[in-house]
């Protein structure tokens, strides 16, 4: 399709005003073998999709050609941003699906209850119900987990989380590829120069589609190269354990605000990994040594 000939948003926006197209999307996807977007014949999509009148339907499945579907002489089969649709589709779906409450493995910062974990409205939850306080709220496909099994929601949520900051870290956006800015929070968030053990607040925001993150420095860390071949020599797959596996130590401190310079420890088997790192969390150096003696500090919440 030529520039000038490729369809206005309105017009996109027109072409999925329709719950047969939708329909007809959906049933591409759902036809599609394992692997692949498969090419569908026209008389097995119409039955699919239900819809006996053959003008009716043809009228509604043209309007998808291009850019949603491809027609070709064996079918028709799904366009990127149809399978961007399929896939939206799926999402919502699945928007009922609601696990109650467990424990994270972390706690509350103000009260120092145990936070609790749930799932709903196609998100996990991260929050004191003592303090009514909301540490994190996160999308989270309902696929990714069994409702049935609470355990698999907190493995799910690590993981999505870390796939995420693994992605922010090297400034891409995991939704739409765009860039992304990472700044750290000023003012009352932010910790006060040689503080100890103190969440430095950060922030992850598409140039694009205005996704964000809100985390802290040390979470974004544990998917630096380094971090994860720390680990994974002293026997830790950082995508694999759950914050309360409680198998390392994660702390941080700002050394300096003017550069802003922040002191990142994970301490795992008698061993330290140090990160410095700047206001864009760009490492300027580590180290890895022994644990020096110190008194023995709780665990912040991982999320």
């Amino acid at each position: 399709m030529a520039e000038s000939d490729a369809p206005t948003q309105d017009a996109l926006f027109g072409v999925l005003a329709n719950e047969t197209r939708l329909r007809i999307v959906e049933a591409l996807g759902d036809l599609s073998e394992p692997g692949e977007y498969s090419t569908v014949p026209f008389s097995e999509l119409q039955e699919a999709v239900g819809v006996e009148d053959n003008g009716k339907f043809s009228y509604h499945l043209n309007k998808l050609v291009d850019p949603f579907v491809t027609r070709t002489d064996a079918g028709y089969r799904l366009e990127l941003p149809g399978i961007r649709v399929y896939q939206a589709l799926q999402f919502w779906l699945e928007s009922d699906v609601t696990v109650d409450p467990l424990p994270s493995g972390g706690i509350c910062d103000s009260c120092g209850e145990a936070t609790l974990l749930g799932y709903r409205g196609g998100r996990m939850h991260i929050r004191c119900h003592d303090c009514d306080i909301e540490y994190s709220t996160y999308p989270l496909p309902a696929a990714a987990f069994d409702p049935d099994d609470p355990e698999s929601l907190k493995r799910a949520a690590t993981n999505r989380l870390r796939r995420d900051y693994a992605a922010f870290r090297q400034n891409h956006c995991p939704y739409c590829s765009g860039s992304v800015s990472t700044t750290v929070q000023d003012g009352e968030r932010l910790s006060a120069p040689l503080l100890e053990d103190e969440n430095v607040a950060v922030r992850h925001a598409c140039n694009r589609c205005n996704w964000y993150l809100h985390t802290h420095a040390g979470s974004v860390l544990t998917v630096h190269p380094r971090a994860v071949s720390f680990f994974y020599d002293r026997g830790v797959d950082i995508y694999a354990v759950l914050p309360s596996d409680n198998v390392y130590e994660q702390f941080e401190r700002v050394e300096s605000t003017d550069p802003l310079r922040i002191d990142v420890r994970f301490c795992c088997e008698g061993d330290e990994l140090r990160f410095l790192v700047d206001d864009s969390l760009t490492v300027l150096d580590s180290s890895v040594g022994a644990i020096p003696d110190r008194e023995p500090k709780e665990k912040p919440p991982e999320f």
